[in-house]
């Protein structure tokens, strides 16, 4: 099998990441968490809406914004390690660290169009809130990345459908009859997804951006003693790649530029992905993967609403069960079936998407076993939080989900989760 380009990876990676955060905010959370996404992000579009008319501007703004909430809101983590620690400076350090944080976070938005003086007074604005104030430590986690998850539950297949449009892949499983320059809903799909990783490659290089008293030093700290092999091999990684980038071009993080529309901007997009994202995943496997994994998700959601309505059928000669129906239109097509796996069919079909129904029903009968059941117990563990932790901390939690093996009866524990306060 051929090595995958580093661009390739960039899109396993992103399209795992996604999909992870829509399983999450679609299936394990609680029902009052779903309504406070749903005012946050009433609350962010409102004030959006109160600036900008073009649908990519308010775009743009509700992401700088839901970004912003989660640096500042952070700032409760420093509260927490000062009330636990004697002789602890953590709060002037805290200040500090936000402060700076926000500031990145400008810079990023006012490449993209973002006036700083609205940005800055509307997020103190929100801030004042006594709702978005009062946010438990689980809402607050990676706050960005699960409201954009939360609004949009379909994006890791939108950007599936983008890449392919636009040559990066070539999956045999896809066959669009769209132009690319003319599915808008793609376009904004793939700007919503360039600034959330944008985000996620802020996150993982800030602690090397500023440092106190302006050392300009880049300080390496050896993993820890707890870190498995895995861990420390990405970490080793990463920070090979820090230096490389410090060294070559003096950057370790970039800028999504939203407005570009040039079909090789995807392609600069996933190199600095690649470069600057380093990601475990929980769906693993190959592209070909992919449309099965969604058929799953697909069957998963409409069960949940209609769970009377059989999942599958084997097509062979004897009867369909008696809750199997096909009604006809006026033309004598068949237009409609109470089968799952035939809805999803179709579903994905409207996308470009090519998947058998069994294909679509085997992957539902395993994903829980593992891929689910790992994402459920990932956001158990963030639900156990005693603290909001740091906007830019090291997701141990995740990473340690990922190395379990859910079929050997292995179930990560509180004390294996190492790490979250020092990193």
């Amino acid at each position: 099998m051929p090595q995958l380009s580093l661009e390739k990876k960039a899109v396993m990676d992103v399209l795992n990441f996604l999909h992870v955060n829509e399983v999450l905010t679609s299936f394990f959370i609680s029902g009052d968490d779903k309504k406070t996404y749903d005012t946050i992000s009433s609350l962010v579009n409102k004030t959006s809406l109160s600036r900008y008319i073009n649908e990519i501007d308010i775009l743009i703004y509700n992401h700088y914004l839901f970004c912003a909430l989660e640096i500042a809101l952070s700032e409760n983590f420093f509260t927490y390690i000062n009330d636990s620690q004697e002789d602890c400076d953590s709060l002037k350090v805290g200040k500090y660290e936000i402060e700076c944080s926000l500031a990145l976070l400008c810079t990023l938005a006012k490449n993209n169009g973002v006036n700083e003086d609205y940005f800055i007074s509307d997020l103190m604005e929100l801030l004042s809130d006594n709702f978005i104030s009062n946010l438990n430590p689980a809402i607050k986690f990676k706050l960005a990345s699960m409201l954009n998850s939360f609004n949009h539950p379909y994006e890791s297949i939108r950007f599936y459908c983008h890449m392919n449009n636009h040559g990066v892949l070539k999956s045999k499983k896809y066959n669009s009859k769209e132009k690319p320059e003319n599915n808008k809903e793609l376009h904004l799909s793939f700007i919503r997804v360039g600034l959330m990783m944008e985000f996620e490659m802020l996150r993982n290089s800030a602690e090397f951006i500023y440092s106190p008293k302006n050392t300009k030093k880049l300080i390496i700290s050896p993993p820890q003693k707890e870190a498995t092999s895995g861990q420390r091999r990405i970490a080793a990684n990463y920070y090979k790649k820090i230096i490389d980038s410090l060294f070559m071009d003096g950057t370790i993080f970039t800028c999504f530029m939203a407005k570009k529309t040039e079909p090789s901007y995807s392609n600069v997009f996933l190199h600095n992905v690649g470069l600057y994202f380093p990601h475990k995943r929980i769906f693993n496997g190959t592209m070909a993967a992919w449309p099965g994994i969604w058929g799953a998700f697909l069957t998963k959601s409409i069960h949940d609403k209609r769970p009377e309505l059989p999942i599958y059928h084997e097509k062979r000669k004897h009867k369909k069960p008696e809750s199997y129906k096909q009604h006809k239109n006026n033309t004598g097509k068949e237009r409609d079936t109470n089968i799952i796996c035939e809805k999803v069919k179709k579903e994905l079909n409207k996308h470009g998407i090519t998947v058998m129904e069994r294909t679509i029903y085997m992957k539902y009968r395993t994903i829980f076993l593992d891929e689910y059941e790992k994402i459920k117990k990932y956001h158990q563990q963030i639900e156990e939080l005693p603290c909001t932790l740091k906007w830019n901390y090291t997701d141990v939690i995740y990473n340690e989900i990922c190395d379990i093996s859910i079929n050997e009866g292995e179930l990560i524990t509180p004390d294996k989760i190492s790490g979250i306060f020092t990193q």
